[in-house]
């Protein structure tokens, strides 16, 4: 039997391709760019066709270029778009699935064993020795600096690489040895840079459960602290939210992402990679407090990645991360009074801040 999970992470990959084709024909299909594209480089024949006529040795090109200048902004856009097209149809796959793909477990925790992540051969580790486990119906917080190697072992629990060293399991199954589509079916991430696509706020939701309704979508906003902003919203959620969510500010975009997620019912396994940033500190206390009431009703494993430590009370672990290894690990009180390096975070030693 064909796995639903699978099925319906299918569905969101055909509605993520036909979004990002609607956003290069909205840029196409732009008068200024049909102008620049078209017309502009006839008009200019002309012009240099009637000059040579009339012997004038210069012609103002300047003037007909400088009068069109956002259709030549538009027209860049599009080749700069291409070329990151181009880079992405060309570039080598980092991960590729097992000729036989063994099917993931229900029920078993995600755990991390051992694993050793570094970008070059002879560069230093990213990650170096890291092990946890994600079970369901719990909660975590992953902390740490820039640079300490949080957003890549977020990499590693959704497979958009794979560990140099040690693994990363569902159950006794190594995520190696699974589909990528099914592997990203049961652990489901918002990414720091999660992307708004330029259409209307319903349509970036709906990529989650295409078959969830108005009422459902609300609920979701209101779940990560914006259902009052959606009120006020005159297009309520056909409101567009802009070329990369330009329309919106930074933390409604954190959280348009959040509850995008939190649609996802299907997955086993939250990853929330800066969920916070961009949210005063109540905001980030009733989101960590929201996606930790989540874990545990849903039966869901939630790990959030964060160096914002506003609300981390709230989960049932918080793990510290310092130059690719856990220096630490522990419930919220129990760190600030053993006084290692969860406590100097607290005080104020690393950024408590995006």
């Amino acid at each position: 039997m064909k796995d639903p999970t699978a099925a319906r992470a299918g569905v969101n990959l055909r509605r993520i391709q036909a979004l990002a084709h609607k956003e290069a024909l909205q840029i196409i299909r732009d008068p200024s760019v049909l102008l620049i594209a078209f017309v502009l480089p006839v008009v200019m024949l002309f012009l240099f066709a009637y000059a040579v006529s009339l012997d004038i040795k210069k012609v103002p090109i300047g003037v007909v270029l400088e009068s069109d200048g956002a259709a030549a902004q538009s027209l860049d856009a599009c080749a700069r778009a291409a070329g990151r097209l181009e880079e992405v149809t060309t570039a080598v796959p980092p991960v590729v699935d097992p000729p036989a793909p063994v099917p993931l477990p229900p029920g078993d925790p995600l755990t991390v064993e051992d694993v050793r992540v570094r970008f070059a051969p002879d560069g230093r580790w990213v990650l170096d020795g890291v092990s946890l486990a994600v079970e369901p119906g719990r909660c975590l917080a992953l902390v740490g600096p820039s640079g300490a190697g949080k957003t890549t072992l977020a990499d590693l629990l959704v497979r958009f690489r794979d560990p140099d060293a040690g693994a990363v399991r569902i159950g006794d199954v190594d995520l190696r040895d699974a589909t990528q589509r099914e592997v990203r079916a049961a652990v489901r991430l918002a990414a720091q840079d999660a992307h708004l696509f330029a259409t209307s706020l319903r349509s970036n939701l709906a990529l989650a459960d295409p078959a969830a309704d108005d009422r459902a979508l609300a609920a979701a906003l209101g779940r990560v602290g914006l259902g009052a902003w959606l009120a006020g919203l005159p297009g309520g959620l056909d409101t567009e939210v802009g070329e990369r969510g330009a329309r919106v500010s930074g933390g409604q975009r954190q959280r348009i992402a959040a509850a995008r997620l939190l649609l996802g019912a299907t997955a086993r396994f939250l990853v929330l990679d800066e969920p916070t940033a961009h949210l005063d500190p109540a905001g980030a206390r009733d989101l960590l407090a929201e996606l930790a009431r989540t874990a545990r009703a849903a039966g869901q494993g939630v790990l959030v990645i964060t160096h914002v430590l506003d609300g981390l009370d709230a989960v049932d672990e918080v793990l510290v991360l310092e130059r690719g290894r856990i220096v630490e690990r522990g419930a919220h009180a129990d760190l600030l009074a053993r006084g290692g390096p969860y406590a100097a975070l607290v005080r104020g030693r690393w950024p408590t801040t995006a």
